[in-house]
């Protein structure tokens, strides 16, 4: 697969459908945070959002964290690789989901 085609999985966890689900307050405002230059809360928020998917073990939530950390690797610290990385981890993690569901 192609780098440029890598980058692109970076939108297959919107934002938006962090809000869809039962997961933290904080996450609704955290692309509104990065866009207004507030990227401290806006990492601060991803990373509370995190340790609770993993306390409370919500493979959904996990996904669309990793998901949107990808983004925010990608687009505040320009570090793509690293978000491929959480993007692959979040891919994984539904594709492993998915498995044992059937």
């Amino acid at each position: 697969m192609k780098f440029k085609h890598l980058i692109l999985l970076l939108f297959l966890f919107p934002f938006w459908a962090i809000q869809a689900q039962e997961g933290p307050e904080m996450l609704e405002n955290v692309k509104a945070q990065m866009m207004s230059g507030r990227e401290k809360a806006a990492r601060k928020n991803l990373d509370k959002a995190l340790e609770k998917a993993i306390r409370e073990k919500n493979d959904t939530l996990l996904c669309i964290v990793y998901g949107a950390m990808g983004e925010y690797e990608a687009h505040i610290e320009a570090d793509y690789y690293q978000a491929i990385r959480y993007i692959y981890k979040g891919i994984e993690l539904a594709q492993q989901h998915r498995n044992r569901r059937q």
